[in-house]
């Protein structure tokens, strides 16, 4: 327990220091969210790829990047990339346990305020309401929470660092790119429908048995990043 509470300390430290950024975050996030999920009509009669692209992209990644510059992954020396900050609190005696799930909590505090706003006021959007009743939609909506948080906390696991070069980091970065590209063509082209139109009929027809998959995979996903993060630490020389 006071494991717990150090690294909620630590990440109430975070947010007192970057609030303007995370309340900005919230703010430019929903409102360009707002105008692109009025296609939702669209996407339903088109099947079209952005409005996976954007699910799967700007409701997980896109918030972190408004994170202050000292907390981000950056460039801190020869071929070594890390979060300066993480680097700092490593040099303080604060177990690694903590920090990792300091590192981990962020995560719900710049998507879950998030995506708490978006998906009511989506609902507001005309079509939707036709597509889903508001039983389905809650569902549907808390399918999406956990998928953010399962992808969102890729972001803050990397602050530990890594021992690369920035080729090798822009090629990672376009990999994922890439495959996030193909997977969401295999939907598409195989499946006959996008990734946001199944999570809406597993809303539909078999929502408790997704949302426990997903909590599932949300808990065993912490487990395997805190445990990362230690891993990595414990590994790289930060001097």
């Amino acid at each position: 327990m006071n494991d717990w509470k150090q690294a909620i300390f630590l990440t109430k430290f975070e947010i007192k220091t970057s609030v303007i950024n995370i309340l900005l975050s919230w703010f430019i996030v929903t409102f360009f969210s707002l105008i692109f999920l009025t296609s939702f009509n669209s996407y339903i009669e088109k099947n079209y790829y952005g409005f996976d692209i954007y699910f799967l992209t700007i409701l997980t990644f896109v918030p972190f990047l408004f994170r202050p510059k000292h907390y981000q992954y950056q460039k801190v020396g020869e071929e070594f990339y890390a979060s300066p900050t993480f680097i700092m609190m490593n040099q303080l005696p604060i177990p690694l346990k903590t920090l990792a799930k300091s590192r981990l909590l962020i995560t719900f505090v710049y998507l879950v305020p998030l995506l708490l706003v978006i998906f009511p006021l989506m609902y507001l959007i005309p079509g939707v309401s036709q597509v889903m009743d508001i039983l389905s939609y809650i569902a549907f909506s808390i399918i999406w929470v956990l998928i953010a948080l399962n992808l969102g906390m890729m972001l803050p696991a990397s602050d530990s660092g890594d021992k690369t070069s920035a080729k090798i980091t822009a090629l990672y970065f376009v990999g994922v790119w890439l495959f996030l590209m193909i997977f969401i063509g295999f939907f598409h082209h195989f499946i006959g429908y996008g990734i946001v139109a199944w999570t809406i009929y597993l809303a539909e027809n078999w929502a408790l048995t997704t949302i426990i998959i997903l909590i599932i995979i949300t808990i065993i996903s912490w487990k395997f990043w805190q445990r990362k993060m230690i891993k990595k630490v414990k590994k790289l020389d930060y001097f």
